[in-house]
């Protein structure tokens, strides 16, 4: 999958008047292999809970990946990040190999995926081990049409940053770091 810039948008006049109006609507349109709202499904603290916040006010994704088998379980990642006693799964959305998105969080909840970075971003994690493994088309091609829905949802551009661009970690690994993140023109 190649990058294109997105058409120009207008996103300061009104959406058409057929347009979903609410995120989840809009998500299970997109053209992806499947779509799936996991959140009722994953493990959670007992007690803890994330903040939420404005989605508007989310300006930016933060690309991840699991480091782990590209068929481990949204549960799993779940079950790991509950082990440091996080609320709950540190992302928003996961994408597998085969370009199916999954939905972890609601984006206006302020979950612990890239410290400092968390307040005004949105987690997208790619299942698998990106320092060995390799982009697929279909991976690719889902995650750009999450990033459109986002921005048609939000109606405003999102910058687009890996998890290294904001922390010290090689995630989201060189093997999509490289051909997803380093293709997008400065922003």
């Amino acid at each position: 999958a190649e990058f294109q810039a997105p058409e120009e948008r207008d996103f300061d006049s009104a959406p058409p008047e057929d347009a979903p109006t609410n995120l989840l609507d809009m998500l299970r349109v997109m053209d992806v292999t499947h779509f799936w709202d996991a959140r009722a499904e994953l493990p959670q603290h007992l007690t803890n809970r994330y903040r939420t916040r404005f989605s508007g006010n989310c300006r930016r994704i933060i690309v991840h990946h699991t480091a782990s088998d590209n068929d481990a379980s949204w549960a799993a990642v779940a079950s790991y990040h509950g082990a440091k006693g996080w609320p709950g799964i540190g992302y928003h959305f996961g994408i597998t190999p085969d370009g199916a998105v999954t939905l972890l969080n609601g984006i206006d909840v302020v979950s612990y995926h890239a410290g400092i970075a968390n307040h005004d971003s949105i987690g997208i994690v790619f299942a698998g081990d990106y320092r060995t493994e390799h982009l697929t088309d279909a991976a690719e091609d889902a995650f750009w049409e999450l990033v459109r829905t986002l921005e048609e949802f939000l109606r405003h551009d999102l910058q687009i940053r890996g998890h290294r661009d904001v922390a010290a970690t090689v995630c989201p690994g060189d093997n999509l770091y490289r051909p997803l993140l380093l293709k997008i023109p400065a922003q």
